[in-house]
């Protein structure tokens, strides 16, 4: 069992058009905002909050963090958008170098049935990259696997998580930590 500790930072908009819409994309924020208001004075925003775990190597998934879409009426000039949260992790005093995860965004154009209204965030499978490092905990080389998205209503993973409109929903990034045995 390894004592664990994980931050997350937004850092990147894939499509440098879009940045003048965002804040807090400057890789010190957990959040970040984008759109104009429409009515009630709030724009949407994505939250990570990192924290402490306990994790057995090759054991079941835990929680990387906590992600929340605070999905409010906005105004936008696109619909969709891709941006990075460069996550830390520290296993007892040892660090994994940094990695990021890019989550893909629809924003909904808020007309028809309430369902319609609804955004949706996809967390696309994340693979450790060929040349990470293994970090050695009690002598056997790990690095993190990404499961994806737990939604505490559905009590299941997914990669497509939808937020309704008008309040935040949150769920966890849950994530495995595994042997490693060298590039693949």
């Amino acid at each position: 069992m390894a004592q664990i500790h994980i931050e997350g930072v937004w850092t990147k908009v894939w499509d440098p058009s879009h940045r003048p819409h965002f804040h807090g994309l400057d890789g010190t924020s957990n959040t970040i905002t984008w759109g104009d208001p429409v009515s009630n004075g709030q724009t949407s925003s994505y939250e990570f909050v990192g924290g402490g775990a306990h994790a057995e190597i090759d054991g079941p998934s835990f929680a990387l963090g906590e992600f929340t879409h605070h999905n409010y009426p906005i105004y936008l000039p696109f619909e969709r958008f891709k941006v990075d949260l460069e996550v830390t992790v520290n296993f007892e005093g040892e660090d994994l170098p940094p990695f990021t995860l890019t989550f893909e965004h629809y924003e909904s154009p808020n007309q028809g049935p309430i369902a319609g209204q609804a955004d949706q965030v996809t967390l696309p499978d994340v693979i450790p990259p060929k040349d990470l490092e293994a970090v050695q905990i009690n002598g056997v080389a790990c690095v993190l696997k990404v499961d994806g998205f737990y939604v505490p209503h559905t009590n299941r993973l997914t990669h497509k998580f939808r937020t309704p409109e008008g309040k935040p929903s949150s769920a966890d990034i849950h994530v495995q930590l595994t042997s490693y045995t060298g590039p693949r």
